[in-house]
Order: C-alpha cells, then structure tokens, then sequence
C-alpha cells in the first residue's frame, strides 16, 4: 500500500527491496548449467593442466640441474674454509 514519504507517494519497502535486489546482485549464484558431468570435467581439465606444469617445472629442473649443482658447488667451497692437512 502506498505511503506519503518527504518526496511524495512511494511505494512501502521499496528501499528493502533495492536493497535486497542489490545484494542479489554482488553475490555469485550457482550456474544451472553445471551439472555432476560438466562439474567433474573441469576438475578433470584443472588435473590435467596441473600435470603437465609439473612435467615441464621437472623436464626444466632435470635439464639444468647439473649446472645448478656446479653453482651451488662453487659457493659453497667460496664460503666454507676447507681445513688443509698439515704439510710435512
């Protein structure tokens, strides 16, 4: 039922409905398109491109791991005083 506000005739609740509207609005509702099946291709899809990240973080860690070893070799040996026997 309508209402005399300071600004005229308004319909009553009608800031608690753009209110209400507006919240609707800011939060994300469920797609009804994402069913069980298409729910567990994309989780299928997500493992499949984890996969092959790490295949490639692997193949580029295997591929430079010897020069990485002689990095971490060569400072090591100039921070650590290496104790030479005594001569004679």
């Amino acid at each position: 039922m309508p209402s005399e506000g300071a600004g005229g005739w308004h319909r009553a609740g009608s800031n608690r409905e753009r209110e209400r509207s507006a919240r609707s609005a800011t939060v994300p509702q469920p797609s009804p398109a994402l069913d069980r099946g298409e729910l567990g291709q994309s989780i299928l899809e997500y493992a499949l491109v984890i996969a092959v990240v790490a295949l490639v973080v692997i193949g580029i860690i295997w591929m430079i791991g010897p020069q990485l070893a002689a990095v971490f070799s060569s400072v090591y040996e100039s921070v650590v005083i290496v104790p030479t026997p005594p001569s004679g």
